[in-house]
């Protein structure tokens, strides 16, 4: 009997709050966008994503051979 590996995945947001100190609105979205350091966020395990096949080979090994699924199914 042949077998099959399935890659499953789903995705879970994550998110940060930040404080700044700005002139406005736009200017503390500015400073937002800039600000690279996500060492504190929290993952949003309510709003995860669905999920979907990512990929699919022939025989016991992902990432081995031809990709038989190029594309996510849900």
């Amino acid at each position: 009997m042949p077998k099959f590996t399935i890659e499953r995945t789903y995705d879970v947001p994550h998110y940060r709050h930040e404080t700044y100190e700005a002139p406005d609105l736009e200017a503390a979205l500015k400073m937002d966008a800039e600000n690279d350091d996500w060492e504190g966020q929290k993952a949003d395990w309510e709003t995860t994503g669905p999920e979907r096949v990512t990929g699919a080979w022939a025989g016991d090994s992902a990432y081995v051979g031809e990709q038989l699924i190029k594309e996510a199914q849900s």
